[in-house]
């Protein structure tokens, strides 16, 4: 095995662990809502940030497929395939275009330091925040019986949150790529 070869599957190692790890701290539930919030999106979004398209969807796939074989990597310590049926699992199949998405912009260099901050932001947040919750909210209103569009609104309640990690997710992009570590 070349050595580039050794590297992309290191760092793709290495994210689908920081994913899991980010699945220990526990789910804040809602109440009113059958999804809670959760961390782990921050790691789909640094996915797709630090590794760009084709190795970020590798690593979120490898970490999709360990918990379908039911490995207890979601949040909460849940897994199994009926974990992609119920009214977050379509959160699951959106966090896979999340970091593509996201990549994508890597890769087009939107999250380049030549970008206006404003520019990098949008770049992780579209795909990161409004896309995931609109797709997450397809399985809210599918398994919810709820409208469609009451379930895009209740996603609202998501939004602060995760605007914030994605300007989290910004920063430590900003600091990992200073120090080269998934280069």
């Amino acid at each position: 095995m070349n050595n580039k070869r050794s590297k992309d599957l290191t760092s793709i190692a290495i994210m689908i662990a920081i994913i899991i790890v980010l699945g220990l701290f526990p789910p804040i539930p809602l109440g009113f809502l059958p999804v809670p919030i959760v961390l782990q999106n921050l790691g789909i979004m640094l996915s797709g940030a630090l590794l760009g398209a084709k190795k970020g969807s590798a690593a979120v796939a490898g970490f999709l497929i360990l918990a379908a074989i039911g490995f207890p990597v979601l949040t909460g310590g849940n897994g199994g395939l009926q974990a992609f049926y119920g009214p977050s699992s379509t959160y699951l199949f959106a966090y896979l275009m999340t970091a593509f998405l996201i990549g994508l912009a890597r890769d087009h260099q939107l999250l380049s330091q030549d970008r206006p901050l404003f520019v990098q932001y949008l770049a992780i947040w579209i795909p990161g925040v409004l896309l995931t919750n609109l797709v997450g909210a397809i399985g809210m209103s599918h398994f919810g019986n709820m409208p469609y569009l009451t379930a895009a609104a209740s996603t609202l309640v998501f939004y602060i949150g995760d605007s914030i990690k994605a300007f989290l997710v910004l920063i430590l992009v900003k600091r990992l790529n200073k120090l080269a570590i998934f280069k």
